[in-house]
């Protein structure tokens, strides 16, 4: 094959990569707003939003905002949730996935550079995973760099105040909130 129909070749490769990690389920304001009613909704005696309470729930407003897939919010830990500086605005730096396994595992040296990737978080979006963090550090006596080395999704919440490690939700229970939502 000649260098130009190889480098053509290439370009429709990106192309189609890049489509597909921009392709996103469309909802109706009717049903994002059920959705987000369903996870902001106050349980329990002490009246905090579900995905506030029950990390699990969070699957489903962070794939609603992002359009992340199951296997990169299954692997987010609290470290990737950052500021933007001098923004007042936040960002989830994807860094690692879930394997088939369940096995955390880097981009680093395991997809290319164009993989990893930081996405912008909507205000309401932000204000939930900062009030989840804040939730973990009031109720689980944990340091704000214990918390940092956590999964934001957690497979079950601790049953105790300070747990030695708390598991990463795996991706067929995250798929399963998913459906609930």
């Amino acid at each position: 094959a000649s260098h130009t129909s190889v480098i053509a070749q290439l370009a429709r490769s990106e192309m189609k990569e890049v489509r597909r990690n921009l392709v996103k389920n469309s909802f109706t304001y009717d049903q994002e707003a059920k959705m987000l009613a369903f996870l902001l909704e106050p349980i329990g005696d002490n009246h905090i939003s579900r995905c506030i309470c029950e990390s699990k729930w969070l699957i489903g407003a962070i794939r609603l905002f992002t359009g992340m897939p199951v296997r990169e919010a299954c692997a987010l830990q609290w470290m990737h949730f950052r500021e933007i500086e001098h923004f007042g605005t936040y960002q989830l730096h994807i860094l690692q996935h879930m394997n088939n396994e369940n096995k955390i595992v880097s981009l680093i040296g395991y997809h290319n550079q164009r993989k990893l990737r930081k996405i912008p978080l909507a205000p309401l979006l932000a204000h939930i995973l900062l009030a989840r963090l804040e939730h973990l550090l009031s109720h689980y006596d944990y340091s704000i760099e214990e918390v940092m080395e956590q999964p934001i999704i957690l497979s079950k919440e601790p049953t105790n105040r300070h747990p030695n490690t708390l598991d990463f939700c795996t991706r067929n229970a995250a798929k399963e909130v998913s459906k609930i939502i």
